[in-house]
């Protein structure tokens, strides 16, 4: 995570921004989403999923939402409770 060359780029929260009354939700829970830049940093070969295999690559990608559904679902219900 600290390593050099390693950047995270992260927006800042919505939590404690708007009225209470008009943002329930949004005003006490927040995530924060973050890219994570790798510019020049060495990646261990067993961490490597896909090397030139953009086909496979690509079936992952369009896929990856369906397990991640659920998880979210949770956290979604979760939260509103």
């Amino acid at each position: 995570m600290d390593a050099p060359g390693v950047k995270h780029l992260c927006r800042s929260g919505f939590a404690g921004r708007g009225s209470p009354a008009d943002y329930p939700l949004s005003n006490r829970f927040d995530e924060v989403d973050t890219l994570v830049v790798l510019d020049d940093v060495l990646i261990p070969w067993e961490d490597v999923f896909f090397y030139r295999h953009t086909r496979a690559a690509s079936f992952i990608r369009g896929t990856l939402h369906r397990y991640s559904a659920f998880p979210y679902v949770l956290r979604i219900l979760y939260t509103a409770i």
